[in-house]
């Protein structure tokens, strides 16, 4: 297998299962619904476990943009290869997020928005599409990839929701 399909594929697979415990977790009617952070824990490190056992024998699992970085940065790998890992990175978390390039998705304006919805929120000016975390009261959004930090909203931000979305349509 080549270096760039061994990070495509350990990173959607990444996303996916870490997405996939996160999802188990906090969405309402799932067996696992309001399980403690340590189910979550344990989620995404068998997550890594597997990412890891898949690609690295291949491409050294770096699975994470900075971490091809890093390597790039300290002379273990060429900078001509960057550009490719990065895109295959960033394509597998996509793929493990279930949206691909191209895809339509689907958004309901008129259901609440609620803990562990997908939306379509407005911050500061910039339109992303989220997983809402509400807990005590806070609000976080998070994102579907590692690459991304989760955002903290706060009272400094000017923060609206433009739907909930409820399908993703893949072409064919």
């Amino acid at each position: 297998m080549k270096p760039y399909l061994a990070e495509l594929i350990g990173t959607a697979l990444l996303i996916l299962f870490g997405n996939g415990v996160v999802a188990n977790v906090v969405l309402d009617k799932t067996k696992g619904n309001n399980s403690s952070w340590i189910v979550i824990s344990f989620g995404w490190a068998m997550a890594v476990y597997i990412a890891v056992f898949i690609a690295a024998p291949y491409s050294k699992a770096h699975l994470n943009p900075a971490v091809t970085l890093a390597f790039a940065f300290v002379g273990k790998l060429e900078w001509a290869k960057v550009p490719i890992y990065l895109t295959a990175q960033m394509l597998g978390a996509m793929i493990g997020a279930g949206i691909h390039n191209g895809d339509v998705v689907i958004v309901d304006r008129s259901l609440e928005v609620k803990n562990g919805k997908v939306i379509i929120a407005v911050l500061d000016g910039e339109m992303l599409i989220r997983r809402l975390e509400i807990n005590n009261g806070k609000k976080r959004l998070l994102p579907a990839t590692k690459k991304l930090s989760s955002i903290e909203i706060n009272d400094s931000n000017v923060f609206s929701v433009w739907g909930v979305v409820t399908y993703v349509i893949h072409s064919v």
